[in-house]
């Protein structure tokens, strides 16, 4: 199957699967990286598995914009691998652990973009590294669940993947799972104030 959809990518041959053999892939590709999520922390097994049934692959190629800042995110992007970098008043920063708070440029290690990224391409930016979003962290939590504005811009720094949960898919989880939707939200707001 992937011969046949070629550069369309996992997603595609996916999508040619039955549902209940998608969800089985699915639980089997991403549900370990999922279950450790701390916005998950307290919510069933079964809210669980219904946000890894909803997920959907993407990959961002080095320089790509993951998330725009001021942008109400329309989605929840976690990084399966690859790592982002989180862009501030022009500057590039590395990301933050989960994605929870914005970097302290002040404890930044400054570099040149040519001595130590993996990407030529991006060497023309001056970069202050506080750390790197990575596989296991995620983008839009706090934007997508709260409804706020997404506070930073993120960057692939290299070839990222990851996959998403849309916003559609976040309303129908609220809806249908109220109490683990407050975890998820309660969560994400002990992570901010950490």
């Amino acid at each position: 199957l992937e011969l046949r959809f070629g550069q369309q990518g996992r997603t595609a041959v996916m999508r040619e699967f039955p549902t209940s053999v998608r969800a089985q892939l699915r639980e089997f590709l991403y549900g370990k990286d999922i279950k450790q999520q701390p916005m998950f922390v307290g919510c069933s097994d079964i809210f669980v598995q219904q946000v890894i049934s909803r997920l959907e692959e993407e990959t961002f190629m080095p320089g790509m914009t993951i998330a725009s800042a001021h942008d109400i995110m329309q989605e929840l992007i976690l990084i399966t691998s690859g790592h982002a970098g989180i862009v501030m008043d022009g500057t590039y920063a590395g990301g933050v652990g989960s994605g929870s708070s914005p970097p302290k440029l002040g404890d930044a290690k400054h570099f040149s973009a040519k001595a130590d990224t993996p990407n030529p391409d991006l060497a023309h930016l001056t970069e202050h590294t506080v750390s790197r979003l990575g596989k296991g962290d995620h983008v839009g939590g706090e934007a997508l669940f709260s409804q706020i504005l997404q506070p930073w811009t993120v960057r692939a720094v290299d070839t990222v993947k990851a996959v998403k949960l849309s916003e559609e898919d976040r309303r129908d989880l609220a809806r249908d799972w109220p109490e683990c939707y407050r975890i998820v939200l309660l969560n994400l707001i002990n992570a901010a104030r950490a």
